[in-house]
């Protein structure tokens, strides 16, 4: 039993040269129906991407700006609260020493809620008045030149959040007399 082998370039016609022109056209086409479809995906991912962008810009700058526009009316309530406590405390500051550390206790909690949310007491170093951080609530008269705008006492601290200020502190301050200051 013997085999014939049969070489495959022996059973292949050679092509025409009108075959060889259609098999070349319809590649043409193929690869100009690729780049279109491939344009066409680099075209709908580009706006995909762009939207997807616009959207978590969108999205970062609705929670930058109303999670600070809850918090911030809540914070300042609390430091109202916070005003109303030390003068309780301040009545009570001779009661039992049972109540005064609840007193204090409670304090450290007011204080822990302001820590937790990046909320600081404004400090003010020397005695000089600071417009940007201070507001005048009392004015104390004085003929001394040097005492002028000089802060006697804080009456009411004052809190910022980060960089903005939530309350000025309430300060008193001397005022140069009028009737000094007209000669």
């Amino acid at each position: 039993m013997s085999f014939n082998t049969v070489n495959p370039e022996d059973t292949q016609q050679p092509q025409s040269e009108e075959e060889n022109s259609l098999e070349l056209e319809f590649l043409k086409e193929i690869k100009v129906l690729i780049e279109n479809n491939l344009a066409q995906v680099h075209k709908q991912s580009s706006f995909k991407d762009e939207t997807i962008d616009r959207l978590q810009k969108l999205v970062y700058s609705y929670e930058k700006g109303f999670i600070p526009s809850i918090k911030e009316p809540l914070l300042k309530d609390l430091i109202l609260f916070k005003d109303s406590f030390n003068k309780f405390r301040t009545m009570f500051s001779e009661s039992s020493e049972t109540l005064l550390r609840e007193i204090d206790f409670l304090n450290d909690e007011i204080e822990d809620i302001f820590y937790t949310h990046d909320v600081d007491i404004i400090q003010v170093e020397g005695d000089d008045y600071d417009r940007e951080l201070q507001i005048v609530r009392k004015k104390i008269p004085t003929d001394n030149q040097a005492l002028h705008r000089k802060i006697v006492e804080v009456l009411k601290d004052g809190y910022k959040s980060g960089e903005k200020i939530l309350r000025k502190q309430e300060v008193a301050v001397y005022i140069i007399n009028d009737q000094t200051s007209q000669s």
